[in-house]
């Protein structure tokens, strides 16, 4: 059913969500990038009625596919966030996505990664000076002991808690 505005607008049909969606995207060999707003990460997003934002891989999938299962994500092959070619898209879990992820080396480790506190050297610091005891890392996973760079020197510091 097409919808129409009313009055001066009359002439200006409202597009329907598969027509927003389809109008954002260029469809490639491989790849049909999305060209309309971002996610942070990449990933393409736009507004169904009502203002609801959807993202647009989800959505390109479910078109195809049907309905997402709770606990699963939509997971893309081409490793490209902006593709919405249902080709490129499958289920699978987090841990699916996560294990994908690691085995394709696209995780982010050390300096990279964005929760990053310590530089590399710092790391390396930290490591050639504290000592290598079963008791000593058992203390940094429990939480007894912290590390953290402080805001007047470079260096890592270590401190001591309780």
């Amino acid at each position: 059913m097409q919808m129409h505005r009313a009055g001066r607008l009359a002439e200006f049909p409202l597009l329907g969500p598969e027509d927003v969606f389809d109008n954002r995207y260029t469809k490639g060999d491989g790849c049909w990038l999305w060209h309309g707003t971002k996610h942070a990460y990449g990933y393409g997003v736009f507004l169904l009625p009502g203002d609801v934002p959807v993202r647009a891989h989800r959505y390109a999938y479910e078109r195809v596919h049907g309905p997402i299962p709770d606990g699963l994500v939509v997971m893309h092959s081409c490793d490209n966030p902006p593709c919405v070619n249902p080709a490129h898209l499958s289920l699978g879990t987090r841990d699916d996505n996560n294990r994908d992820m690691s085995q394709k080396r696209r995780n982010r480790s050390g300096a990279t990664h964005h929760w990053t506190k310590l530089t590399d050297e710092q790391v390396q610091e930290i490591r050639q000076t504290r000592p290598k005891t079963q008791s000593h890392s058992g203390e940094v996973r429990s939480g007894r002991i912290h590390y953290f760079q402080h805001q007047d020197r470079e260096t890592a510091l270590l401190l001591a808690h309780g």
